[in-house]
């Protein structure tokens, strides 16, 4: 361009118009860069990945469950104590009583290793809480309706709230009060279990006793059955009286099928319940006893229900609501957002 031969008023509009674009190119350099930095910042960030089920390899692992593997001696042994005092030990060589059976079942059963994963998914929750909200970006693109060079400005930049509502300490209370409640839930199984699991124990010896003294009855009865045939063969007996011993014993071994049958069924119930697989060799001591309960000094009726575990479980789901209702309470009020365009 010729400065001497162009005129003022032609000069003035190309530097404007120079102007312009300089000052667009360098916001739109400027866009780039935050840009690129939101998406670095972005790359930082957690990621996710599908872990689909194995459920072949479950099955094999569920199979080959031994009593005899370290981790389940560390836990049965931890609950055996737990039950019947620090000084009871964990012997699977020679069967499993009642109180062994119970402290594998607390740590095998599938309903409580459910539920006790189940309740350790609010801890994420409760230690990711009370964390200030992230960074965000923005982009507001602006256009001049009156007639400039540049028609078109481009603004970016970071904003950040600042949190002066209260929220994020009652969602950090929220979240402890829900895993609270979420291990009281657990607690509550535990007891459900172990109150099943004696149930099915009881009526399992019970049948195993019965059992053993029909098997002693048709012993006898057999010895007798001889007795009166060699009487029937010496005519001291009528033959249609000696029948009747027959008759009798027949009854009764059909009954012993029956009741073994029973007995079976209790067997995997109790295998059900303690998440072993139904073809493991395990021998199961049963035996009928009576429980000791055992009643703490202060045994007043008020005392008792608030140690009960449902009251408890009751107690801390009430506060986990009170958390929540404190939050939403909260979240009525507005925090402070500042960013570029502020």
């Amino acid at each position: 361009m010729d400065l001497g031969s162009a005129s003022p008023t032609r000069g003035i509009s190309d530097v404007l118009r120079l102007r312009g674009r300089g000052a667009a190119g360098v916001t739109l350099v400027r866009v780039l860069v935050l840009s690129v930095g939101a998406a670095c910042v972005m790359a930082g960030c957690d990621t996710y990945q599908a872990a689909p089920l194995r459920l072949s390899e479950h099955l094999r692992s569920w199979t080959a469950t031994n009593l005899g593997q370290p981790r389940v001696q560390m836990y049965s042994q931890s609950a055996l104590a737990a039950l019947c005092g620090p000084g009871a030990r964990l012997n699977v060589a020679d069967g499993l009583d009642l109180s062994e059976a119970e402290a594998v079942a607390l740590y095998l059963n599938p309903d409580l290793r459910l539920a006790r994963a189940k309740a350790d998914v609010p801890l994420a929750s409760a230690h990711k809480s009370g964390l200030w909200d992230d960074p965000f970006v923005l982009i507001e693109a602006l256009h001049i309706i009156e007639a400039v060079w540049s028609p078109w400005v481009l603004l970016a930049g970071v904003g950040i709230t600042i949190p002066v509502s209260g929220r994020l300490e009652a969602e950090k209370e929220r979240a402890w009060a829900e895993y609270s409640a979420g291990w009281r839930a657990l607690a509550v199984a535990e007891w459900e279990l172990l109150s099943k699991f004696r149930a099915v124990w009881l009526n399992y010896a019970a049948k195993c006793q019965e059992i053993r003294s029909v098997e002693d009855y048709v012993k006898r009865t057999g010895e007798i059955r001889a007795s009166a045939e060699k009487l029937v063969e010496v005519g001291e007996l009528f033959p249609t009286d000696a029948r009747l011993f027959a008759i009798d014993q027949e009854s009764q071994a059909s009954e012993l099928l029956g009741l073994r049958g029973q007995a079976e069924r209790l067997r995997l119930s109790l295998l059900d319940l303690m998440g072993l697989p139904p073809d493991i060799r395990v021998t199961l001591n049963v035996k009928l006893c009576t429980f000791q309960v055992r009643v703490p000094p202060d045994h007043r009726p008020c005392e008792i229900v608030r140690r009960h575990p449902r009251v408890a479980l009751l107690r801390a789901e009430y506060m986990a609501t009170e958390k929540t209702m404190k939050r939403e309470i909260l979240k009525q009020y507005p925090d402070i957002a500042i960013g570029p365009m502020h």
